[in-house]
């Protein structure tokens, strides 16, 4: 799934558990263009913490 299998299980866990976001600082996962599209397809947005922390303060 992923260019690091050692993150395949959070992967699969998002997806089981319904996530709607991944937030990370992660390299792998955060710029990895084909995987953030994969998961973008099923809902998952895969976003770094500040990413995040900015959706957040802009609501």
């Amino acid at each position: 799934m992923c260019r690091d299998p050692r993150d395949d299980f959070l992967l699969e866990t998002a997806i089981w558990g319904g996530a709607e976001y991944i937030v990370t600082r992660d390299d792998d996962l955060k710029r990895d263009p084909a995987l953030i599209e994969r998961f973008g397809v099923v809902g998952i947005k895969i976003v770094s913490v500040q990413q995040f922390l900015d959706m957040l303060t802009s609501q």
